[in-house]
């Protein structure tokens, strides 16, 4: 292995395409802040934080990888390099392993080639003060991690392809589909968290008036009857003949109602149960085989989802439901008794 490694990096000394990489990020890394440093000038009276030259070097990172794999372990097919290898008693695995390390300090080298002479212009250009440093230090260490990974998905698909171009053109489709999916993810992220400022700033912004909440429960019913219906659930409601009349926000109530029928429609066996007495406590409860006492404990935190692959959900719904509810002066709290998933909301009788 060790003389596997010492040959690779020999290679990796004399590849010229390598070196070229090196010299083009250190020209992007000194262009793209001293560039983002006078557009700030002209339109802004501060200078952009040190932490924004990690915008658009991770996309750049991601593409010179897939290229300067496909070429690195490429050419070892083409000439014959790694049947040498397997002749003299090398295994297809200490191979691998070989070109993954080497394929993997080039990609640290690239970034490092970008973030040296980045900080080494913005931190004259922007100063010091403008930084988060725990911030900045995270993001770099991400930017490595996205550098492996990139750099083991290419070498694996270099080391099952023979043919160079098509490695070359496989890992670079790779890479943009990743980047679409972090885009997309981005997005979701983003929008899902400007709702969650929006929602759980609402009741500042908006006074509180008159609500009955057997009415507001029942509208949320209907309003969420069609995914309902969709499930097979049949909802068991249970009211009392009194009108519970509390001081809320109405459109914050209706989201709040709205988030857990939707998590009770998500993890729901088939049942969900809603039941409001005269002092204005709301449960909902439905069977749910699907999680256990510590998950139903996390529901509220921020981004917990528990099905995050298959649900599309980025778990802020039932943290929006608790920051809504504890700002009108409620609570919220959750419970796993047999088998089942409770839901309590309480807007004590002071509200009134």
């Amino acid at each position: 292995m060790s003389r596997l490694l010492c040959a690779d990096f020999a290679k990796l000394k004399k590849n010229r395409f390598f070196w070229l990489c090196i010299i083009g990020m250190i020209g992007f890394g000194l262009f793209m802040k001293t560039m983002e440093y006078i557009t700030m000038q002209q339109y802004a009276d501060e200078a952009p934080p040190l932490d924004s030259m990690l915008s658009v070097y991770s996309m750049v990172i991601g593409f010179l990888t897939a290229a300067f794999v496909s070429l690195f372990v490429g050419t070892e097919y083409s000439d014959g390099t790694i049947r040498n290898k397997i002749i003299i008693g090398h295994s297809r695995a200490a191979i691998y392993f070989s070109n993954l390390i080497t394929c993997s300090a080039a990609g640290f080298f690239m970034c490092l080639a970008y973030l040296l002479p980045a900080l080494a212009a913005g931190i004259p250009l922007c100063g010091i003060k403008t930084a988060d440093f725990r911030y900045l230090a995270g993001m770099i260490l991400c930017s490595f991690i996205m550098t492996l990974a990139f750099t083991s998905l290419c070498t694996l698909v270099g080391m099952l392809c023979q043919n160079k171009a098509m490695t070359a053109v496989s890992t670079i489709l790779s890479v943009c589909l990743l980047f679409a999916a972090s885009v997309y993810i981005s997005a979701k992220l983003n929008e899902e968290l400007f709702r969650y400022s929006v929602f759980t700033s609402v009741s500042n912004g908006t006074p509180s008036e008159p609500v009955i909440l057997n009415n507001a429960l029942e509208e949320s019913i209907s309003a969420l009857y069609t995914a309902l219906k969709e499930s097979h659930i049949s909802p068991s409601i249970n009211m009392p003949d009194v009108k519970v009349k509390r001081m809320l926000n109405r459109n914050a109530l209706s989201r709040i109602f709205g988030n857990i029928i939707s998590n009770a429609v998500k993890y729901s066996d088939g049942d969900l149960e809603i039941t409001l007495d005269e002092n204005g406590m709301i449960t909902f409860a439905n069977h749910s085989n699907k999680l256990d006492e510590i998950q139903v404990g996390r529901l509220f935190d921020r981004f917990y989802t528990v099905e995050t692959a298959s649900s599309g959900s980025t778990g802020l719904g039932l943290s929006i439901a608790r920051a809504l509810t504890e700002q009108m002066g409620g609570s919220i709290t959750a419970e796993y008794q047999s088998g089942m998933i409770l839901v309590h909301v309480h807007f004590p009788q002071h509200l009134l």
